[in-house]
């Protein structure tokens, strides 16, 4: 190889490596000659006390303390300030932690045995031998849905250079900004079905008493408000259930997931009754609708929480101030969601998304169902580790039943749907 290629793949100048390649040939040596001034105050061993320091403390510790406990543990005396300067030399960077939900023992095990259940399912097909009550030609799909509060206005991280004026984000008010809450309905995408149900609207008809430059007296307007069960039954049967009718005609079945928010499972019998019944659109069956509570404290397993919400909140941000932050504003902003909601994922991001709900089962698994783990990525590019599984094989504890197949998911053991 030649001085020029070499000197290249080091991203130096072939000047400098003629000269290493001079001293090499002097010295025998290219090692760093021992400069005048002042030493270092500290050292790579002394770099290695801090991070063991830091380690026992779990990282929760001042740089007053921390220059405190390094003093007397080696016996020299340096102040907080140098302590820092090494830190942020070696890459050291301060972080806040991550809230996360608390969970008891009975949580852990249903996170486990919801993990275990739900592991190899692809939430889209007639992968359903794991459901007793359901045939084994029929065609399942699988639904999360969610609600999320949408503010108008955010606080942004600004990057700005020195001497420029932070500036002001106009409200009506500091301690109340506008916002509309949306229960979202999406689905793993399939033929030409894109995956999202809809986007609906939490609130409630109000009718104005006086006129106002808003309104006139007598017009009905909508005014958002917190989810309660009367409302999400209305909403359920009234926008959720006939989007899935309408969109989702050739399946059989249909599993809607959700938290167990009191909402939610207030009216649970209402619920399954009314998704039980079946009618016919354009000659053809309609589906089967089958609600489905996720395990307590566990929003990883919702796509919505997981991915979906992040990605649309982000986007959404970015054009809020767009908006005034007014009632008429407030119905742009929606308008501005649901369009959004249509149009802002394409189909290969919510696929990519059910593939990280099944990669969270795993971890899942690995951290024996505590949520102490980290969200998975780039597992699309990992070699297919799945191994195949005798028919007939009964060991329910087999270790293989619970590898995950990140290029090809299918079921591999029977089991019963989480109640």
């Amino acid at each position: 190889m030649g001085m020029t290629e070499l000197c290249r793949r080091w991203g130096i100048t072939p000047t400098h490596g003629y000269r290493i390649l001079a001293r090499y040939r002097e010295e025998q040596s290219v090692a760093t000659r021992p400069r005048s001034g002042r030493p270092r105050a500290l050292d790579a061993a002394d770099l290695r006390t801090l991070e063991r320091i830091s380690e026992e403390a779990g990282g929760y510790v001042t740089w007053e303390g921390f220059a405190e406990k390094f003093n007397e543990e080696t016996g020299k005396n340096v102040c907080a300030k140098t302590v820092y300067n090494c830190c942020k030399e070696a890459g050291w960077r301060t972080v806040c932690e991550r809230y996360i939900p608390c969970l008891n023992a009975k949580d852990v095990e249903r996170r486990l045995e919801w993990a275990r259940n739900h592991l190899d399912y692809e939430w889209i097909g007639a992968e359903n031998c794991r459901y007793a009550h359901v045939k084994q030609d029929s065609q399942v799909v699988w639904v999360d849905i969610d609600e999320k509060w949408f503010e108008q206005r955010t606080r942004r991280m600004l990057k700005l250079p020195e001497g420029v004026t932070r500036p002001r984000c106009p409200v009506q008010s500091r301690k109340y900004v506008k916002k509309v809450m949306g229960l979202s309905a999406v689905a793993r995408p399939c033929g030409d079905f894109d995956g999202r149900i809809g986007l609906y609207r939490v609130a409630r008809d109000k009718e104005a008493l006086r006129d106002s430059k808003y309104h006139k007296r007598g017009d009905v307007y909508k005014v958002d408000c917190e989810m309660d069960a009367d409302l999400f039954y209305k909403m359920v049967t009234e926008e959720l259930l006939p989007d899935i009718r309408e969109k989702m005609i050739d399946f059989d079945v249909v599993y809607v997931q959700m938290d167990g928010a009191r909402p939610h499972v207030r009216r649970w019998d209402d619920l399954q009754k009314a998704g039980a019944e079946r009618k016919q659109i354009g000659g053809k069956q309609c589906p089967r609708v089958k609600f489905v509570l996720q395990p307590a404290n566990s929003p990883d397993t919702n796509v919505n929480d997981l991915c979906f919400f992040r990605s649309l909140a982000r986007h959404v941000q970015a054009h809020e101030r767009e908006f005034r932050h007014d009632p008429r504003g407030l119905e742009e902003f929606w308008a501005f969601l649901q369009r959004d909601f249509h149009e802002f994922h394409s189909r290969k991001t919510l696929e990519r998304c059910w593939d990280v709900k099944t990669a969270v089962n795993a971890c899942i698994l690995e951290a024996s169902g505590t949520n102490d783990y980290k969200l998975p990525h780039g597992f699309k590019d990992v070699q297919a580790i799945s191994a195949p599984i005798a028919c007939d094989s009964e060991a329910e504890e087999d270790p293989v039943a619970r590898i995950l197949d990140y290029e090809g998911i299918h079921p591999t053991l029977p089991s019963s749907l989480p109640r």
